[in-house]
Protein backbone atom coordinates (compact mmCIF):
# COMPACT_ATOMS: atom_id res chain seq x y z
CA UNK A 1 0.00 0.00 0.00
CA UNK A 2 1.36 3.27 -1.10
CA UNK A 3 1.51 6.04 1.41
CA UNK A 4 -0.32 9.80 0.29
CA UNK A 5 1.35 12.60 1.26
CA UNK A 6 0.20 16.20 1.34
CA UNK A 7 1.67 17.71 -1.51
CA UNK A 8 -0.23 21.25 -1.00
CA UNK A 9 1.72 24.21 -1.96
CA UNK A 10 2.58 26.53 1.59
CA UNK A 11 1.07 29.29 2.34
CA UNK A 12 3.72 31.56 2.13
CA UNK A 13 1.43 34.96 2.77
CA UNK A 14 0.28 33.57 5.74
CA UNK A 15 3.49 33.09 6.90
CA UNK A 16 4.62 36.50 6.01
CA UNK A 17 1.58 37.83 7.56
CA UNK A 18 1.86 36.14 10.77
CA UNK A 19 5.94 37.30 10.83
CA UNK A 20 4.89 40.96 10.12
CA UNK A 21 2.57 40.99 12.75
CA UNK A 22 4.64 39.26 15.56
CA UNK A 23 7.72 41.74 14.39
CA UNK A 24 5.04 44.84 15.08
CA UNK A 25 3.90 43.39 18.02
CA UNK A 26 7.33 43.10 19.73
CA UNK A 27 8.32 46.88 18.17
CA UNK A 28 5.50 48.32 19.88
CA UNK A 29 6.25 46.23 23.27
CA UNK A 30 9.24 47.26 23.42
CA UNK A 31 8.71 51.31 23.29
CA UNK A 32 5.89 50.22 25.70
CA UNK A 33 8.03 48.80 28.21
CA UNK A 34 10.82 50.99 27.85
CA UNK A 35 8.03 54.06 28.48
CA UNK A 36 7.17 52.48 31.58
CA UNK A 37 10.60 51.74 32.89
CA UNK A 38 11.63 54.95 32.13
CA UNK A 39 8.52 56.62 34.20
CA UNK A 40 9.69 53.91 37.35
CA UNK A 41 13.44 55.28 37.30
CA UNK A 42 12.63 58.98 37.04
CA UNK A 43 9.96 58.48 40.34
CA UNK A 44 12.64 56.05 42.39
CA UNK A 45 14.90 58.76 40.99
CA UNK A 46 12.73 61.65 42.77
CA UNK A 47 12.28 59.69 45.72
CA UNK A 48 16.29 59.08 46.81
CA UNK A 49 16.36 63.03 46.02
CA UNK A 50 13.90 63.73 48.50
CA UNK A 51 16.41 62.08 50.97
CA UNK A 52 19.27 63.22 50.36
CA UNK A 53 17.59 66.86 50.71
CA UNK A 54 16.43 66.09 53.87
CA UNK A 55 20.44 64.80 54.79
CA UNK A 56 21.54 68.02 53.42
CA UNK A 57 19.16 69.80 56.00
CA UNK A 58 20.50 67.44 58.71
CA UNK A 59 24.09 68.03 57.83
CA UNK A 60 23.43 71.56 57.69
CA UNK A 61 22.23 71.48 61.41
CA UNK A 62 25.10 69.48 62.31
CA UNK A 63 27.52 72.55 60.89
CA UNK A 64 25.86 74.98 62.67
CA UNK A 65 25.66 72.69 65.57
CA UNK A 66 29.52 71.87 65.60
CA UNK A 67 30.21 76.01 64.38
CA UNK A 68 28.63 76.77 68.01
CA UNK A 69 30.45 74.30 70.14
CA UNK A 70 33.66 75.61 68.42
CA UNK A 71 32.81 79.29 69.46
CA UNK A 72 32.15 77.97 73.15
CA UNK A 73 28.43 77.21 73.02
CA UNK A 74 29.16 74.42 75.73
CA UNK A 75 27.23 73.14 77.82
CA UNK A 76 27.89 70.39 80.42
CA UNK A 77 25.51 67.49 81.35
CA UNK A 78 24.97 68.61 84.65
CA UNK A 79 24.01 72.54 83.40
CA UNK A 80 21.46 70.98 81.32
CA UNK A 81 20.33 68.77 83.67
CA UNK A 82 19.81 71.51 86.42
CA UNK A 83 18.26 74.04 83.51
CA UNK A 84 15.78 71.28 82.44
CA UNK A 85 14.75 70.91 86.06
CA UNK A 86 14.67 74.73 86.75
CA UNK A 87 12.12 74.91 84.07
CA UNK A 88 10.41 72.18 84.21
CA UNK A 89 9.45 69.66 81.74
CA UNK A 90 6.67 71.80 80.76
CA UNK A 91 8.79 74.49 78.78
CA UNK A 92 10.42 72.25 76.11
CA UNK A 93 7.06 71.04 73.74
CA UNK A 94 9.16 67.85 72.88
CA UNK A 95 9.40 66.56 76.33
CA UNK A 96 6.23 67.97 77.48
CA UNK A 97 3.96 64.56 79.03
CA UNK A 98 0.63 65.09 77.44
CA UNK A 99 -2.56 63.29 78.56
CA UNK A 100 -4.31 60.97 76.17
CA UNK A 101 -7.54 61.95 75.00
CA UNK A 102 -10.48 59.58 74.02
CA UNK A 103 -9.02 60.12 70.51
CA UNK A 104 -5.50 59.61 71.15
CA UNK A 105 -5.70 56.17 73.12
CA UNK A 106 -4.00 54.04 70.77
CA UNK A 107 -0.64 53.92 72.44
CA UNK A 108 -2.47 53.02 75.26
CA UNK A 109 -4.18 50.30 73.25
CA UNK A 110 -1.15 48.25 72.65
CA UNK A 111 -0.28 45.78 69.69
CA UNK A 112 -2.93 44.39 67.43
CA UNK A 113 -2.39 41.09 68.52
CA UNK A 114 -2.51 41.39 72.01
CA UNK A 115 -4.61 44.16 73.07
CA UNK A 116 -4.92 46.09 76.08
CA UNK A 117 -8.39 47.32 77.85
CA UNK A 118 -8.44 51.50 77.93
CA UNK A 119 -10.32 52.63 80.46
CA UNK A 120 -10.20 56.20 80.56
CA UNK A 121 -11.57 57.76 84.14
CA UNK A 122 -13.78 60.46 84.13
CA UNK A 123 -12.51 64.20 84.55
CA UNK A 124 -11.66 64.96 88.00
CA UNK A 125 -14.24 67.82 89.91
CA UNK A 126 -13.26 71.28 90.51
CA UNK A 127 -11.35 71.81 93.60
CA UNK A 128 -14.56 74.21 94.79
CA UNK A 129 -16.94 72.26 93.47
CA UNK A 130 -19.48 70.86 95.71
CA UNK A 131 -20.52 66.81 95.85
CA UNK A 132 -22.93 65.77 93.97
CA UNK A 133 -26.80 65.38 95.85
CA UNK A 134 -25.81 68.02 98.48
CA UNK A 135 -27.29 71.70 98.33
CA UNK A 136 -25.21 74.74 99.65
CA UNK A 137 -27.06 74.70 102.69
CA UNK A 138 -26.12 71.26 103.48
CA UNK A 139 -22.41 71.55 102.58
CA UNK A 140 -22.30 74.82 104.22
CA UNK A 141 -23.33 72.61 107.87
CA UNK A 142 -21.17 69.96 106.74
CA UNK A 143 -17.99 72.28 106.59
CA UNK A 144 -18.83 74.21 109.54
CA UNK A 145 -19.12 70.73 111.71
CA UNK A 146 -15.66 69.73 110.11
CA UNK A 147 -14.35 73.41 111.38
CA UNK A 148 -16.12 72.68 114.66
CA UNK A 149 -13.83 69.19 114.98
CA UNK A 150 -10.83 70.36 113.83
CA UNK A 151 -11.25 73.10 116.66
CA UNK A 152 -11.67 70.72 119.35
CA UNK A 153 -8.63 68.68 118.40
CA UNK A 154 -6.61 71.69 118.52
CA UNK A 155 -8.29 72.73 121.91
CA UNK A 156 -7.24 69.26 123.45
Amino acid sequence: MAAKWDNTPPQNLLILACAAGSALLLFTLKFGFDAYYDGMMAETVAGQQARYDDLDTVNTRQAEWNDSLQRGHRMSIDAAMSQLASRGRGADPAIRPERPTERNIAPLEGWNQHPHEVVIPPPAPAANAAPRGLSPEALEQLQQALQNILQQDNGQ
